[in-house]
């Protein structure tokens, strides 16, 4: 499943773990504002307790100066909250344009998430989500990929008659949103222990692992195509790496190996 959607006017609507939402800074931009009033604005609304759960403070890196800054993810109310008091034609332009991406995205999410049959739920490719969820040991998770493997050939056999209690269908939920995020190097320096985005940044050239071209990082040519990372560009001419949770975990075996974990 997509993580972004961009329509023809270039509104990206993100699939932030299972919730849409939209970038301060990418709305910022696209308002004509400063990034720095935004954040201010959003501050603002954070004042009342029935909001907190509209934003989500994260950070993103700056593609010249490579530092680490803050931004804020929003959903539908949040950017409702923050975008009311802009005024002028230009911003009903890119209010409607906003409103018309959350409906593409939302009707989009409907539609994957339409009922299945029991097998279309109980398939190979829908229970290694479950076993993802294994990633801190990964003997148990091939041992578990092992014994989904059994089950679906008994369930199409017939021998077993599957049910799915409730807290099965919780896995498969968590663990799909789980199978398709992409996390930032920075997310995965503060997992593994690194003071910023930077140094594990470096950590990995040295490792052979990506190079920088220009002003991002690229993955280097042995480990492309493997489902370790992919180039994004959430905002114009901003291209950079982010990393699936299969390249989480081969960050984290690499840096293992070379003592630095």
């Amino acid at each position: 499943m997509s993580n972004t959607i961009n329509n023809a006017n270039e509104v990206q609507v993100i699939n932030h773990n299972g919730e849409l939402v939209v970038s301060s800074r990418k709305v910022a931009e696209d308002f004509g504002k400063r990034h720095d009033n935004v954040m201010r604005d959003i501050g603002g609304v954070l004042n009342f307790e029935d909001t907190k759960e509209m934003f989500y403070k994260t950070t993103y890196i700056h593609p010249q100066n490579g530092q680490e800054y803050p931004e804020y993810l929003m959903n539908r109310d949040g950017f409702s909250m923050v975008v009311m008091g802009f005024t002028g034609a230009k911003a009903i332009e890119w209010k409607l344009k906003y409103i018309k991406a959350f409906n593409a995205m939302e009707k989009k999410l409907k539609e994957l998430s339409a009922p299945q049959t029991l097998d279309d739920t109980l398939n190979a490719d829908v229970l290694f989500l479950i076993a993802s969820k294994w990633k801190a040991d990964s003997d148990k998770r091939k041992e578990l990929e092992v014994r989904v493997a059994e089950l679906e050939a008994q369930i199409k056999t017939q021998q077993v008659q599957p049910v799915i209690s409730e807290a099965t269908k919780v896995a498969i939920k968590e663990a799909k949103v789980e199978q398709h995020r992409l996390y930032t190097v920075g997310e995965i320096a503060r997992e593994c222990g690194f003071p910023d985005a930077k140094t594990l940044n470096l950590a990995l050239n040295d490792l052979g692992i990506q190079y920088k071209v220009k002003s991002h990082w690229q993955l280097a040519k042995e480990y492309e195509g493997l489902g370790y990372a992919m180039i994004v560009s959430p905002y114009a001419n901003t291209p950079f790496l982010k990393w699936t949770l299969k390249g989480k975990e081969f960050i984290r075996e690499q840096l293992k190996k070379a003592h630095l974990l």
